[in-house]
C-alpha cells in the first residue's frame, strides 16, 4: 500500500490545484494557517458595530490613537466620528442635533481622510470632490465638542488657496508636508509657513494624460503611482520632493490601474488591475514590477475574479498585508485575503483566512487595523446594506479546504482516508470528502464531537477507483484544526 500525506499548509493558496508544492493547497475560503501555527483551521469571525446612520460605502479611514478616536468617511459625503477605538462604537454629537456624523454638501466620491498640524494644532483634513472641482475640508481636533467644519477651507483660507482638480486624491504624510493627489498635479500643503499654512496645488506637475491613484514613501522618495489615461498603463515615479521633474520611473506595461501601495519593512507592495480585470499583487525590485500572483479563489467549482483594494482597503496587521476585495459583480462575501508570514522562519504565503460577510457580491471598502489587535472593515451587501464589523475571538463558520490534486499516472484504488487533528471540543464538527478525477466528489463522512466525542483522528474506508485525488473538508461549526490527512492507495491495471 502506497500514502500520500498532506501535513504541510504553511505555503497557502497555490497558483493551480494541480500545483505540485508540498506546502500549499488549492481552495481556503477562510482558512488560516498562522491561527494555530501549522495547523488547518478557520480564520476568526466578525462582529457588528451597530450604527444606524450607516447607509453608504466607506471610502476613507483615518485613527487619532491619542484621543482614541476614529474617523470614517463615506462615497456620498456622510463623515462618522467612532467615539471609542477600544470597544468601537459612535455616541458622540458631531453635528450639533446628536448625530455621530456631519454630512458634507454636494460630495461626489474620491475623497482621502489625513491628520496633519498647522503650527502644534492638529486638524482633520478632509479631501473630497463636488460637481465640478474638488476641495480641502478642515475640522478641528483640539476642539474635542466643536461642530464647526469648513468645507472649502482649501479654497479660501490657507495662503495659496485655491480649488482642487475633480479627481481622487490620495494623501500622504512626507517631509513635514501634507501630499494629495491631485489629478495631473501634486499637491503640497506646508502647515509650518503662514497663519494658515501655505498651499501649492501645483508642486509637481504630471503629463496631461496622467492621474496620480496612490502614494508611498521610501528611504529617500515618494513612490507615485500613476494611470496613464492614453494608453491604458501604468508607472511608478520616484520624486525627491523639490526637484522640477521626477527622478525615474518604473513603467508597469498592460496594468490598467494601480488601486494601491504599501511599504512593508522597506518592500513597496502594488495591488492593480490587469488588462483582463484580474487583481495581482506585486512588488517593485530593483528589476521592476514583479507579480507574485493574481489574487483569485474557487467557489463552488467557479474560479472567481476580485476587483483590487482601494487605498483604505489596506493594512498590516500580524505582520502581514491585509486587503480588502474591492467593488465588482465578481466579490464575493466581502472577501478578505492575507499576504506574508508572521515569523521570520515561516514561508510567505498568500491567504484567504476571512470574510466579514455570508453575502454573494459583498464587496470591501475600508479594512483598517485601528488597534494591536483589532481591526475594523466596511462593505456593502446588495442591494444597499451597509455594514461595519470589527474582528473578534469567534471562528469563521463556512471555511472551506481543498488540497491539490495529486495525480499518480495510472489507475489506483483508494483504501481509506485518515485525519489528524486536536481533540474535538464541544460544537466542532465537519464534514470531510476526496475529490477525484479532476471534479468528482466523493463524500467520506462527517467528524463531530457530539458523535465522536473528544478524538483526535478518523478513518473512513471507501474503495474509490480514480487516477488523481485530494482530500477536502467543509467546516459547519467550531474550529477543528487539522495536523494531518493520509490518503492510502494501491496501483491497480489500467487495462
Amino acid at each position: 500500500m502506497l500514502k500520500k500525506v498532506y501535513d504541510n499548509f504553511l505555503g497557502g493558496l497555490s497558483a493551480s490545484d494541480r500545483d505540485t508544492s508540498n506546502n500549499t493547497f488549492a481552495v481556503g475560503q477562510g482558512i488560516d494557517v498562522h491561527r494555530d501555527l501549522g495547523y488547518l483551521m478557520p480564520g476568526y469571525g466578525f462582529t457588528n458595530i451597530i450604527e444606524a446612520s450607516i447607509n453608504q460605502s466607506m471610502e476613507g479611514v483615518a485613527i487619532d490613537s491619542i484621543n482614541s478616536k476614529g474617523y470614517l468617511l463615506g462615497t456620498s459625503g456622510r463623515l462618522w466620528r467612532m467615539s471609542s477605538l477600544v470597544t468601537p462604537a459612535f455616541a458622540d454629537n458631531l453635528d450639533a442635533s446628536g448625530n455621530p456624523y456631519y454630512d458634507i454638501a454636494n460630495y461626489r466620491t474620491g475623497g482621502s481622510l489625513a491628520f496633519y498640524p498647522i503650527g502644534s494644532t492638529y486638524y482633520l483634513f478632509y479631501i473630497h470632490n463636488l460637481a465640478a472641482v474638488g476641495n480641502i475640508g478642515q475640522y478641528n481636533l483640539a476642539i474635542y465638542n466643536s461642530q464647526v467644519f469648513d468645507d472649502d477651507w482649501g479654497s479660501t483660507v490657507p495662503a495659496g488657496a485655491g480649488a482642487l482638480q475633480k479627481a481622487d486624491h490620495p494623501n500622504l504624510t512626507w517631509k513635514s508636508y501634507l501630499w494629495i493627489g491631485n489629478g495631473r498635479y501634486l499637491c503640497r500643503f506646508d502647515g509650518q509657513t503662514g497663519a494658515n499654512g501655505t498651499l501649492d496645488l501645483t508642486k509637481l506637475t504630471l503629463s496631461q494624460e496622467s492621474e496620480i491613484t496612490s502614494l508611498f514613501q521610501t528611504q529617500n522618495y515618494m513612490g507615485i503611482c500613476v494611470q496613464n489615461n492614453s494608453n491604458y498603463g501604468s508607472e511608478v515615479l520616484f520624486w525627491d520632493g523639490h526637484s522640477d521633474d521626477y527622478i525615474y520611473k518604473i513603467s508597469l506595461p498592460g496594468i490598467i490601474k494601480i488601486t494601491s501601495s504599501k511599504n512593508v519593512n522597506g518592500i513597496v507592495y502594488l495591488t492593480v488591475l490587469d488588462r483582463d480585470s484580474t487583481a495581482v499583487l506585486g512588488v517593485l525590485t530593483d528589476k521592476g514590477f514583479e507579480r507574485i500572483t493574481q489574487i483569485k479563489h474557487d467557489f463552488s467549482g467557479t474560479s472567481v475574479k476580485y476587483n483590487p483594494p482601494n487605498n483604505s482597503g489596506i493594512d498590516i496587521f500580524e505582520n502581514k498585508l491585509f486587503m480588502g476585495m474591492g467593488s465588482g459583480t465578481e466579490s464575493q462575501k466581502a472577501s478578505i485575503f492575507s499576504y506574508g508570514k508572521p515569523f521570520i522562519k515561516s514561508p510567505m504565503a498568500l491567504t484567504f483566512p476571512m470574510s466579514a460577510s455570508t453575502v454573494d457580491n459583498s464587496w470591501i471598502g475600508i479594512l483598517k487595523v485601528i488597534r494591536y489587535n483589532l481591526m475594523i472593515v466596511s462593505y456593502l451587501e446588495p442591494p444597499s446594506t451597509y455594514k461595519l464589523k470589527k474582528i473578534n475571538t469567534s471562528t469563521y463558520q463556512t471555511a472551506v479546504y481543498k488540497g491539490n490534486y495529486f495525480d499518480v499516472g495510472q489507475k489506483i484504488r483508494i483504501n481509506y482516508v485518515k485525519f489528524y487533528f486536536k481533540p474535538l471540543v464541544a460544537s466542532d464538527s465537519v464534514t470531510v470528502s476526496v475529490d477525484t478525477d479532476y471534479g468528482t466528489s466523493n463524500t467520506l463522512g462527517t467528524i463531530t464531537y457530539t458523535t465522536d466525542g473528544a478524538v483526535t483522528q478518523k478513518m473512513f474506508r471507501k474503495g474509490i477507483i480514480c487516477h488523481s485525488f485530494r482530500p477536502v473538508v467543509d467546516w459547519t461549526a467550531g474550529g477543528v484544526a487539522f495536523s494531518k490527512m493520509v490518503v492510502d492507495y494501491d496501483i491497480i491495471s489500467d487495462t
